[in-house]
């Protein structure tokens, strides 16, 4: 880690050195004796790069996308429809105080009934 921080802040070796054991010291008297996991930032990264995608998607370019990311199309477009659903209810959230109506009933069904009334699909 020591020498991560040198090379990024452009910190003489011998002081990241210090630092780092310092922070390591730290570490080990606040967590002495307990399992500490650190999870990874993946999701942070991801929803980061599904922005990304969706800002820059338009009709046609999702296999351009999709190399440049190293994912399939079809993730490509994945992602843009989860992106676009959640633009849709938050928009609805916002311009609508009353809950969202409820779906009339399947007409399919109904269809099939009148169907059946008459005896079937002749």
């Amino acid at each position: 880690m020591a020498v991560h921080m040198a090379k990024k802040y452009q910190t003489p070796d011998e002081q990241a050195m210090e630092i780092g054991n310092y922070l390591a010291d730290c570490l080990v008297d606040h967590w002495k004796g307990q399992t500490i996991y650190i999870p990874s930032d993946s999701s942070y990264k991801r929803s980061a790069r599904d922005i990304e995608i969706c800002e820059r998607m338009e009709r046609g370019n999702a296999h351009e996308i999709a190399a440049e990311f190293g994912l399939s199309f079809v993730r490509v477009y994945q992602i843009n429809a989860r992106y676009l659903a959640e633009k849709r209810k938050n928009l609805n959230t916002l311009t609508s105080s009353k809950p969202p109506a409820k779906h009339p009933k399947n007409r399919g069904l109904q269809a099939h009934n009148i169907f059946s009334a008459r005896g079937g699909y002749d």
